[in-house]
């Protein structure tokens, strides 16, 4: 699935795995014990399809367990955490509470392609999603991460400045 010397084949040894997929799942539940939950359950899904584990084998185990029971999505508190004000920083408390508050699809492919740089191919081949729904899944989380932090900002200032064409 992955190019060689892709983001997939830089981690080697088991322990390498187990800490970078038990980390990927507390980004996409935000909580330590759905977040072992997860990974257990993506590492056994991993294991009983392999004979050896493999990072590319984790993560797609990963990514089904997850889909398959993404656990409860603070969608309605969207708007109420949020700050109305306008941050120079954003620590990454903020950013976990944020990525908690989109869609679950939303939330792992925004986790696949910013934490992990896989390629939209890749994730595709992870999700099941086509290509161009990725990207469109992507886009969609990203503007709502943006609205988020920034909500003052419109559409329409980049159209004004030649950016929205």
């Amino acid at each position: 699935m992955s190019k060689p010397g892709g983001a997939l084949d830089k981690i080697e040894s088991t322990e390498q795995i187990v800490n970078r997929i038990y980390t990927t799942a507390f980004r996409l539940t935000g909580k330590r014990r759905n977040a072992e939950t997860v990974a257990i359950k993506a590492i056994n899904a991993a294991i009983n399809k392999k004979e050896t584990l493999t990072l590319q084998s984790a993560l797609s185990g990963l990514c089904i367990s997850f889909l398959n029971n993404p656990g409860p999505v603070p969608l309605k508190d969207f708007e109420a955490k949020r700050s109305n004000s306008y941050h120079r920083e954003v620590n990454a408390e903020q950013i976990q509470q944020a990525l908690l508050c989109l869609e679950s699809i939303e939330r792992l492919v925004i986790v696949l392609r910013e934490m992990w740089q896989l390629s939209y191919w890749e994730i595709a081949s992870l999700t099941g999603l086509d290509k161009d729904k990725v990207a469109e899944v992507l886009a969609q989380g990203r503007l709502r991460l943006r609205n988020y932090f920034f909500p003052q900002v419109t559409g329409e200032g980049l159209d004004n400045c030649g950016m929205g064409e």
